[in-house]
């Protein structure tokens, strides 16, 4: 490769994909497989000051629940930062990070590793743990304002105190049970509405969104069945007759999330 080229990037294993071996054995071996030099590694226990630094955007008043779930995941545990070097060394850290998740699952707060993309990115990620982290220098936060839409309605209603201990009483449920845990049943019906994952926006839309067109649950069960569809691919929100719950996908396409009406199995 020609020097000239050769750029620097970081590929930091969040807490859940440092905790385990496997993953960790199977990033350092495709570290290798996409033609990247490793520089170092350190281990480091981020601090919600930190997370704001990866994620600035987050900082903004639009998304105080990915704000506390975020503090949650990435403070919980030890994570390391990998400093490597290659050309095209955004492409090949983001194979890395593809083929990590597509092996051990992608959803937003167990998704094992991260990657920053994009030249301000990029730029930001290795002042930080290239040069301040390690220096102790300052380091100044690039500015982030988000461009998806965040919480709004009724959801928005409620007090950052009450988003706060509502994330943090699922995350003690995930930590105790596993992700698992946070599954919730419905009553039965002929037919199920079911949340798919995938949703464009950001978390602080979509579940103000499930705020909105389920007007009787309360904060928790909101959390739990967002998170649920983007863990496991889908979670049931009612059941009833074919007529009611094609309404309530309606309901959910039209304000831009995903969803599906399936016949209950018997």
């Amino acid at each position: 490769m020609d020097n000239k080229h050769m750029e620097l990037n970081i590929l930091l294993v969040k807490p859940d994909g440092y905790r385990s071996k496997d993953i960790r054995f199977l990033i350092y071996t495709l570290i290798h497989a996409a033609g990247l030099k490793e520089i170092s590694r350190y281990v480091v226990n981020l601090r919600k000051a930190d997370v704001l630094d990866i994620w600035p955007k987050f900082s903004s008043v639009k998304y105080p629940i990915s704000r506390e779930l975020s503090y949650l995941y990435m403070t919980g545990g030890l994570s390391e930062v990998i400093i490597v070097e290659s050309a095209d060394v955004e492409g090949r850290c983001d194979s890395v990070k593809k083929e990590v998740r597509r092996r051990y699952g992608a959803g937003m707060f167990c998704n094992s590793i991260h990657t920053p993309s994009g030249d301000v990115e990029i730029k930001s990620a290795v002042e930080k743990f290239v040069v301040c982290m390690q220096s102790g220098e300052p380091f100044l936060r690039h500015v982030d304002f988000g461009e998806t839409p965040g919480i709004w309605g009724r959801l928005a209603g409620a007090s950052l105190c009450q988003l706060r201990e509502t994330a943090e009483t699922i995350w003690k449920l995930k930590d105790v049970g596993g992700w698992e845990a946070i599954k919730r049943t419905r009553k039965p019906g002929a037919y199920v509405a079911y949340l798919l994952s995938g949703d464009p926006h950001s978390i602080d839309y979509g579940m103000s969104v499930l705020c909105d067109v389920m007007p009787e649950w309360g904060l928790e069960e909101t959390f739990c069945t967002y998170l649920e569809a983007d863990v496991f691919g889908r979670a049931p929100i009612a059941a009833g007759d074919y007529s009611a719950m094609q309404q309530l996908s309606n309901d959910l396409v039209r304000r831009g999330l995903f969803a599906e009406i399936c016949a209950a199995a018997h």
